[in-house]
């Protein structure tokens, strides 16, 4: 993994993790549509939602230089990163897994939910 990827700010204001903490992260790569902007929106909502609930849970963009010796990365390099923050692996070594698994059923959950489809560009309601 890249030091990039890596939440520097919050490693350097704990002076590093917890005893028995593992850092969990999904990337998200999106392309540059309106269906993906309101994809991260809601994703976003649902990492804040998970956040205010007490979960140690935090979402953020990585974009790389915009250019590396004669590659253009600027409009190809940006990541979302949702970074899970999970102690007590060592009584429980799979609570991390447990605790992504549970957040990509919200995620399920929420979209059922409110049933709106945004693909074609409106956003409208479903019915299922």
């Amino acid at each position: 993994m890249d030091l990039g990827d890596l939440p520097h700010a919050v490693i350097r204001r704990s002076k590093g993790g917890l005893p028995a903490e593992a850092l969990g992260q999904i990337f998200v790569t999106l392309d540059p549509t309106v269906a993906s902007w309101r994809t991260l929106e809601f994703i976003s909502w649902q990492v804040r939602d998970w956040s205010r609930s007490g979960r140690t849970v935090q979402i953020r963009s990585r974009g790389l230089p915009p250019v590396i010796g004669e590659r253009i990365q600027l409009g190809t390099s940006l990541r979302i990163i949702i970074e899970f923050f999970v102690v007590g692996l060592d009584t429980d070594p799979e609570r991390l897994l447990r605790e992504i698994e549970e957040f990509a059923t919200d995620l399920q959950g929420s979209q059922r939910m409110y049933c709106l489809d945004w693909s074609n560009g409106t956003i409208q309601r479903k019915n299922e």
